[in-house]
C-alpha cells in the first residue's frame, strides 16, 4: 500500500550512473505507473532498450510489437 502500480510500460532515461544506458534511451518492460521511476540493480525489474530505427509510435510497443503481439503469436 502507498507505491505505485506496476504494469508494462514505455520510458525515458532522464538521469544515468550505469554506462549501459544513456540520458535519452527508451526503455520498455515492467514499470511503475508514475512520472518517474527509480531503478536500482536490486528493483529486480527488467527493462529492455527500445530499437526503434523506423520510427514508430511508441505505442505500438506495448501493443502490436509488444506482449500482446508475442502472447496472441504463441
Amino acid at each position: 500500500m502507498g507505491k505505485p502500480i506496476a504494469g508494462r510500460g514505455i520510458g525515458r532515461i532522464h538521469k544515468s550512473q550505469n554506462p549501459e544506458w544513456k540520458v535519452g534511451d527508451i526503455v520498455e518492460g515492467y514499470l511503475d505507473w508514475a512520472e518517474y521511476t527509480l531503478m536500482t540493480k536490486s528493483s529486480g525489474r527488467a527493462v529492455e532498450r527500445v530499437v526503434n530505427k523506423y520510427n514508430l509510435p511508441l505505442t505500438a510497443f506495448v501493443g502490436v510489437l509488444g506482449m500482446p503481439s508475442f502472447t496472441a503469436y504463441w
